[in-house]
């Protein structure tokens, strides 16, 4: 079987756990990097089957080596706020700094090296590329492919970027005055090889433009998203945005005796997936796309399984409850006395990418408020208390040893089991692997240990910050080896994640006024069982 998720877990499989490991392998495979990776490392093709390569994705000749700079100095720790003299007139006392000034200055410069090794990626004249890596000279060189879904990571990051100032508003507006014509070509060519409601075929080429795979129904819930954004943000380009989201039908996708999604659609067979995706993780983006575009009934969403019953020891009667006539069993998982809602692999990525656009700690008092911050804790104690020199985040990302790719996770934050902190890749394993894009999705929860842990990084491995492309994806934390890849999809969530940090959530806010009068009530109604905090 074959997938195309924009993100790289096959974790929200409900009860298909063979299906899941086929999953696994096949997602790998089309993963591991093609710049110095093992000879699985072959991009999706743009308009044949995923295992027959295609030759208008081989990369051209990359250009003569260039003399590397040396490596940008690392920021001092940000200063502590100067004390007041005890005996001084309260009049006479100046206003306190933004106790977390210093935090957001240096936050600032890490979206600079992002936004740097975003267009590093964009080089390709139709779309970004997946993934980039150093070659054996030290220069860069993106693949000529991606997945559909970072056209949305592609919307997200221009308006991040105008939005901090990194751009100025006329550039934001002429980039994405040239992009969704693109999309809307991508949308119309998709339909006429056979894809279901106005959604996009899985992979493209980043050079020619044409599409392939199979339809991915995560990926499209990415694009989707992006495209609310979009027309919140970008109020002139609204028609066009507009027109091709009114096109997307996520119930051409929906199991409707499950009432759950299939994961893909073949257009070459006209099949579903047998398998659905059943768990709140990265994939309840589905749901809520379906249901802010009023495809599919508000219940759907609680079809999807919390902790469900199958993953318990002993099932608690007490936390059944009924949202709109489904039954939910509200389980949940604890760790060193944080409760919340676990992910089947234990990673940062399944539960906080989707928050960066979704206000779901604002809607959800009762669920998601509940849940993140504490979950953000556990994952800070999870790598003080059991990796070596204290290092956390851990998610799916690149292998550092041979720039392929496997998930990684906290195991005690998952269902049980969940990803290994030196990846689910047999052999490649040694230490625990830590992704920045990892660290940076924590910014709003924890913006003190996520700079701390990022500062440690940067200063014992400075080889993730490259002086002339931005930020490598993850690290060896313990022999110290840095991955020489980069790719598109998480470096656009550190940057929004980033983003939203020093806008006060501004990203999350354009969505909200397209899909707000749909999920806040959705969100609003469900309680997890997870004591509410004082």
């Amino acid at each position: 079987m074959k997938t195309r998720l924009f993100r790289r877990t096959d974790s929200h499989l409900s009860r298909q756990r063979p299906v899941r490991r086929a999953l696994c392998i096949a997602l790998g495979a089309l993963l591991v990097a093609s710049c110095g990776g093992d000879d699985a490392d072959t991009p999706p093709p743009a308009d044949t089957p995923a295992e027959a390569p295609h030759p208008d994705n081989v990369t051209p000749a990359p250009p003569a080596p260039v003399p590397e700079p040396p490596p940008p100095p690392i920021p001092p720790a940000p200063p502590s706020p100067p004390s007041t003299d005890d005996g001084a007139d309260p009049e006479d006392t100046p206003a306190q700094p933004d106790p977390q000034a210093a935090l957001k200055a240096q936050a600032r410069e890490y979206a600079s090296a992002l936004w740097k090794s975003i267009e590093a990626m964009e080089t390709r004249p139709m779309f970004p590329a997946n993934k980039a890596c150093l070659n054996n000279s030290g220069v860069l060189n993106p693949v000529n492919w991606m997945f559909v879904g970072e056209l949305g990571m592609y919307i997200m990051n221009v308006t991040a970027a105008r939005d901090l100032g990194m751009i100025t508003p006329e550039d934001a507006h002429r980039r994405m005055a040239a992009m969704l014509p693109k999309m809307a070509a991508l949308q119309a060519e998709a339909r006429t090889r056979g894809a279901p409601g106005g959604l996009f075929l899985g992979s493209a080429n980043s050079t020619t433009g044409v599409p392939g795979s199979d339809v991915g129904v995560v990926e499209n819930a990415w694009v989707a998203a992006a495209l609310a954004l979009a027309k919140q943000a970008y109020p002139e380009l609204a028609a066009q945005s507009g027109a091709i989201l009114a096109q997307m039908r996520f119930d051409t996708m929906l199991d409707q005796t499950k009432q759950q999604y299939h994961i893909n659609y073949n257009p070459a067979t006209g099949q579903h997936s047998t398998a659905t995706y059943g768990l709140l993780g990265e994939t309840r983006l589905i749901a809520y796309a379906g249901i802010a575009l009023g495809q599919v009934p508000r219940s759907q969403y609680f079809h999807i399984g919390r902790v469900p019953t199958w993953a318990e020891r002993t099932v608690d009667p007490a936390k059944f409850r009924t949202y709109e006539g489904v039954s939910v069993y509200e389980g949940t998982r604890s760790y060193q006395g944080q409760h919340f809602m676990a992910t089947l692999g234990g990673s940062v990525f399944e539960a906080f990418s989707v928050p960066i656009l979704i206000s779901e700690q604002e809607w959800g008092v009762n669920s998601w408020a509940r849940s993140h911050p504490n979950l953000a804790k556990a994952h800070v104690r999870y790598g003080h208390e059991s990796i070596p020199g204290g290092y956390w985040g851990f998610s799916p990302a690149t292998i550092p040893a041979n720039n392929g790719y496997t998930e990684y996770g906290a195991p005690p934050l998952s269902l049980g089991g969940g990803y290994r902190s030196e990846g689910q890749r047999v052999d490649t394993r040694a230490g625990p692997v830590v992704s920045l894009f990892s660290v940076f999705m924590l910014m709003e929860y924890e913006p003190e240990a996520a700079m701390a842990n990022m500062r440690k990084l940067l200063e014992t491995f400075p080889a993730l910050n490259h002086p002339t492309y931005g930020f490598m994806d993850s690290v060896d934390v313990v022999n110290g080896t840095v991955a020489k890849c980069m790719i598109y999809g998480d470096n656009s969530l550190a940057l929004g994640a980033i983003a939203n940090y020093l806008t006060n959530g501004k990203l999350r806010g354009y969505v909200d006024k397209e899909w707000g009068h749909a999920l806040q009530p959705l969100l609003a109604i469900e309680e997890f069982s997870i004591p509410a905090q004082p």
